[in-house]
């Protein structure tokens, strides 16, 4: 019988430690640690950037240069109205070019955007850090000289627009610090010798020899209308005189001029100053690719390009 109480006992203390378990099991259960939620503020502020400025850059599939971790980009907008097929950098007040970026992978159409990657820590010769540089382009046509655009601070650029008015390169952009939209217009005017004082008076020139030549052309018709036969061959050799004096005048517009300048092509640049006068200025660079000496000369509404051959200098392109 004691044994049996015993026996009891033992199973009561049993029962009372399973219990005992069974709860130390419900307290101390273990909750799912949640997944702590990833603040995405800084993505959403970028996504955000490129929207008010009009650029996804995702989109854009002509690339120039190496991506690195340390590369910056740069939009490149083709609104030179032409193809691009060559691009080119070098530090400003450099001479040397470097090579080409596109390297025949892609031509860059009028309108099209093209996505360029240099390096913001770039150093020159001397170890001092690069802050402006010099940007030229090539085009397919090979009648078009290559065109320059100059002293640009890239880090302050996110898009650049290429552009062309009246034969002039320039460019423009919104800057990121100043949030201002900036063009190199006049500035490049102010390089090629060309005002807007100067442009305005051609242009009023030649309204006025068009509308002085419709008044004597009008005159000389009720003059022959009123005379006899005889005054009449009398006038008609007038107006073929006058005629002739008109077609003088119309030699020194800018449209013949660069009509003139464009027969000197292949030609020295002999041929060019004898055809169209001094240019208002000169510049000189160097090709990137032959090393020869291109020469740029800056009219009033058209620029001519040279290159040296031979000890020679010679007329290649007119723009």
């Amino acid at each position: 019988m004691k044994k049996r109480y015993i026996l009891l006992a033992g199973m009561c203390v049993m029962g009372m430690l399973a219990v005992g378990c069974g709860s130390k099991e419900t307290t101390v259960e273990i909750t799912p640690t949640p997944t702590p939620t990833i603040e995405v503020s800084g993505k959403g502020n970028m996504v955000e950037m490129q929207q008010s400025t009009g650029i996804d850059k995702t989109k854009i599939t002509k690339i120039m240069g190496t991506k690195t971790a340390a590369s910056a980009e740069l939009v490149i907008t083709n609104n030179t109205g032409l193809e691009i097929d060559c691009f080119y950098t070098r530090p400003s007040g450099e001479d040397d070019w470097s090579d080409d970026y596109i390297q025949d992978k892609f031509i860059l159409q009028a309108g099209e955007q093209a996505l360029f990657y240099y390096d913001p820590a770039a150093k020159d010769e001397n170890g001092v850090s690069i802050t402006k540089y010099d940007l030229k382009v090539s085009y397919t046509d090979d009648e078009e000289s290559d065109c320059l655009f100059r002293n640009l601070t890239l880090s302050d650029i996110e898009e650049l627009k290429l552009k062309m008015e009246d034969g002039i390169p320039f460019v423009t952009y919104t800057s990121l610090s100043t949030k201002q939209e900036v063009s190199t217009l006049e500035d490049a005017k102010a390089r090629m010798g060309r005002t807007d004082d100067e442009d305005s008076e051609i242009e009023e020139n030649s309204e006025d020899s068009t509308s002085d030549s419709q008044n004597e052309s009008d005159s000389d018709e009720d003059s022959n209308s009123d005379s006899s036969s005889d005054s009449q061959e009398s006038s008609d050799s007038e107006d073929s005189f006058d005629s002739d004096d008109s077609g003088e005048t119309g030699d020194d517009s800018g449209s013949d001029m660069r009509t003139a300048a464009e027969g000197t092509i292949g030609q020295s640049v002999d041929a060019l100053n004898g055809a169209c006068g001094g240019a208002n200025s000169v510049e000189y660079d160097t090709d990137a690719e032959s090393g020869s000496q291109i020469g740029y000369y800056y009219y009033d509404d058209f620029t001519v390009s040279t290159i040296e051959q031979d000890g020679q200098e010679v007329v290649t392109g007119v723009w």
